[in-house]
């Protein structure tokens, strides 16, 4: 019996993605699941592609209570939320809620396993009661160095959601026609230098632009980039998670490569077999580290003192080493499939 948390924000296909990843480790253990959702919407559960016979939960006291009972009897695992860790209050409270369960487990020699994860705002005085179930997880495994590094423990491996996607020899021989963009909604308007790049790029390449939606709160942001740029855009509007994530991938499937500011945009167009170029107009806290956990070399630039010119070459020069950027998603493939087996060690 596998107990997994599996909760993320609503309005975020990347957080459906790596979720679905891990949960799919857990399903082919064959042993009955247990998924705590939260207060997810019905598309974001649809997204995940539970089973029929998993068993959701929405109230995490009940999830935690009856994961307590199960690990009394019964071979037992459970499994922490992937993702990103905010050392919040709210946070805090839901990790002190399951001490008492792992510490139960513990004593029977259950297992608490940790993978894929990174931390958010760890200057925090909420960040104790999340140590101290890192300290009893039998596996912690972190998505970046910088996680490990704070949290003095575990290994590193990249995030889940690397080994989402198409498998690249299914993509490999495809028309790429693409340039495909997209920014967060709470990152600086870019600049005339950014524009006259993206414009540049695209006729050095031979590639149309197009905007895409992965959060559906940088729908504004996509639609003035777009307007700016006098391209398409693929927004999200009243489209399921589900079928978001198809658009997108299609669209993906046929980019050259994907700028963008959003870690899991970068990676699910990597998936797809687009190059992932991290050109930025602020400061990298994210992407660059994930990115090296996976074993590439830097993707993500803050541009912003940056000329077109320079950004522009750039961006070609990543765009004409298409080889190492495969081989570096193949062998980051390699490395999530292996964190299967942590999942399915009895």
């Amino acid at each position: 019996m596998i107990f997994y948390w599996c909760a993320g924000q609503d309005d975020n296909i990347g957080d459906v993605i790596l979720r679905r990843r891990m949960l799919r480790a857990v399903q082919d253990t064959g042993r009955a699941c247990h998924v705590y959702v939260g207060r997810a919407t019905p598309g974001f559960v649809e997204g995940l592609s539970l089973r029929r016979d998993d068993v959701v939960y929405r109230n995490f006291i009940q999830f935690v209570m009856v994961a307590l009972l199960a690990s009394l009897r019964r071979e037992w695992l459970f499994a922490f939320n992937p993702g990103e860790i905010r050392c919040t209050r709210r946070q805090g409270i839901m990790h002190a809620i399951l001490i008492p369960m792992m510490l139960v487990s513990h004593l029977r020699g259950r297992r608490c396993v940790r993978l894929g994860v990174g931390v958010h705002e760890y200057e925090s005085m909420w960040k104790f009661p999340i140590l101290v179930t890192v300290w009893l997880s039998k596996e912690n495994v972190w998505r970046d160095s910088e996680s490990r590094d704070r949290f003095g423990m575990g290994t590193v491996a990249p995030d889940w959601a690397f080994d989402e996607g198409s498998e690249l020899s299914e993509s490999a021989d495809l028309p790429r026609r693409w340039l495909a963009m997209s920014l967060r909604s709470d990152s600086p308007e870019p600049s005339d230098e950014w524009f006259a790049a993206m414009e540049q790029i695209s006729e050095a390449k031979g590639l149309e632009p197009i905007v895409v939606v992965q959060v559906r709160r940088d729908s504004l942001r996509a639609r003035a980039i777009s307007e700016r740029l006098q391209c398409s855009v693929v927004d999200w509007t009243g489209e399921s998670h589900h079928a978001q994530e198809q658009r997108l991938r299609n669209v993906y499937r046929e980019s050259e490569a994907v700028v963008s500011d959003r870690l899991h945009v970068l990676i699910m167009a990597l998936t797809e077999g687009a190059i992932p170029l991290g050109l930025m107009e602020h400061e990298d806290s994210k992407i660059g580290r994930h990115f090296r956990a996976a074993g590439f070399e830097t993707v993500s630039w803050d541009v912003s003192d940056w000329t077109s010119a320079e950004i522009t070459q750039q961006g070609m020069r990543i765009l004409d080493d298409r080889r190492s950027v495969e081989a570096a998603s193949r062998f980051a493939r390699d490395r999530v499939d292996a964190m299967d087996m942590i999942v399915g060690v009895k």
